[in-house]
């Protein structure tokens, strides 16, 4: 083999060898989402749903919540309910191709369906939101959110407003998080820091106003996507009415 051969040989090795070794160890990844679950007479509760990828390609831990959300003040509670571990199946198939579900137990776990009854709310296919779509729905780091309807109703949030929401609520998901097993030095709550999150990247989607039950009133909903490194959050948040 010629000098230029062996050269290119040991140069394809090391290229097979880089590539793969950068497929077996992703970046880590963790993301939020909620969902409606139900809608109280002066809450709505949402599951919240923390997917992290283990630092892994294959594999997947997630913690599902259930937020408790007031309708008046916006402040939040939430409590653990479900943990399932998706992995390869090595047992069953050496290749890794067949995936392993499995459940995992949590200290402090809540059924979620309790939580309905407590709060005596109803699921949320039994409640109706309006459907209209906002004459003005804008978002920026500097103004923070702004929903007007063409009957004068408005809702907002201040850029203050919203970035302590966004501080508490990643607090309290990070102190609510039991560990579990990880790839690398970092746990999940290491993850969970809204200081990643590009507030300045935001969007808004989703804007219902949800009619509480027996005649207590309605309140203004609508999801809020941010990303960062590492961390993608996708929240529905109660925004407050504001003066006509």
């Amino acid at each position: 083999m010629t000098s230029m051969g062996k050269a290119g040989f040991v140069s394809g090795m090391v290229f097979t060898w880089s590539a793969a070794t950068a497929m077996a160890t992703p970046p880590d990844a963790l993301s939020v989402r909620d969902e409606v679950f139900g809608v109280g007479a002066r809450e709505i509760l949402v599951l919240r749903t923390v997917s992290d990828n283990l630092g892994s390609y294959n594999a997947t831990v997630s913690t599902v919540f259930v937020v408790l959300i007031d309708a008046a003040t916006a402040q939040e509670a939430l409590w653990p309910v479900y943990r399932t571990r998706l992995v390869p199946d090595y047992e069953s198939d050496p290749s890794g191709l067949t995936p392993s579900i499995r459940n995992e137990a949590l200290a402090q776990r809540r059924d979620a369906f309790d939580l309905l009854s407590e709060r005596k709310a109803l699921p949320a296919g039994g409640v109706s939101a309006r459907d209209e779509t906002p004459d003005v729905m804008t978002y920026s780091m500097q103004a923070g959110i702004d929903v007007r309807y063409l009957d004068g109703t408005r809702y907002g949030l201040t850029a203050g407003e919203l970035r302590r929401r966004w501080e508490i609520a990643a607090d309290q998901l990070a102190a609510a998080m039991e560990p579990y097993d990880r790839l690398g030095p970092l746990a999940a709550v290491d993850l969970i820091d809204d200081g990643a999150l590009d507030l300045s990247a935001c969007t808004l989607a989703n804007p219902a106003t949800w009619r509480l039950p027996v005649g207590a009133g309605s309140m203004q909903v609508l999801r809020i996507t941010c990303e960062g490194e590492g961390l993608s959050w996708s929240r529905l948040l109660v925004v407050p009415s504001r003066q006509k």
